[in-house]
């Protein structure tokens, strides 16, 4: 309830606080940059399997993986949090990456990371993805549970599908850059300091 300039991540996160009714002052949206170092893929550059990002939702992950194993399918599950370095250079290295974010998130950037390294990407639908996830175009978002997940995966062995997944989603990371971070900030100090 406090005067003061807001600056939110996503168009969602802007929305939940507006609706509350005890805004005082502006509200901006600044979506989140990526600040991605080079990264090489742990495997001579070879991409092969799903890794599942689960650290999120350990449940949901174990239980997928589980049926990923029953169908004979490579997948590498990660239900703790891994260092940075670490995640990219899983990400680097699958094939696809199912990441599984809280259905409240504000900016689910793990989703953005996957983009950029050139993975296609499966995630359900969370609060903050809508910012840049559009099902069918640069991701799958099937809902919450292995099955649909497992199903968005049969999908994705459709090679013009991956294929055009991953492009769309390396595009879509392409414009989440710092330097039109730091312009959309300057714009809202210009507004703050005419």
């Amino acid at each position: 309830s406090r005067q003061a300039w807001r600056i939110c991540v996503s168009r969602a996160v802007s929305e939940a606080i507006v609706a509350t009714g005890e805004v005082a002052g502006a509200v901006r949206v600044i979506p989140a940059a990526l600040n991605l170092p080079a990264i090489e893929p742990a495997f001579s550059g070879a991409r092969h399997g799903v890794f599942i990002g689960a650290f999120k939702n350990p449940v949901l992950g174990q239980s997928l993986h589980e049926l990923l194993e029953r169908q004979g399918q490579t997948a590498r599950l990660s239900t703790n949090w891994l260092a940075r370095r670490d995640f990219l250079d899983a990400l680097a290295s699958a094939h696809t990456a199912v990441l599984l974010p809280h259905a409240t998130e504000g900016f689910f950037l793990p989703g953005l990371e996957a983009m950029a390294l050139d993975c296609a990407v499966v995630m359900p639908n969370c609060t903050g993805d809508s910012e840049y996830a559009v099902d069918g175009f640069n991701c799958l978002m099937p809902a919450s549970t292995a099955s649909s997940l497992s199903a968005a995966l049969a999908r994705l062995q459709d090679g013009h599908l991956h294929a055009s997944v991953r492009k769309a989603g390396w595009q879509t990371a392409a414009r989440h850059t710092l330097l039109g971070e730091r312009e959309a900030f300057a714009s809202v100090l210009a507004e703050v300091w005419p």
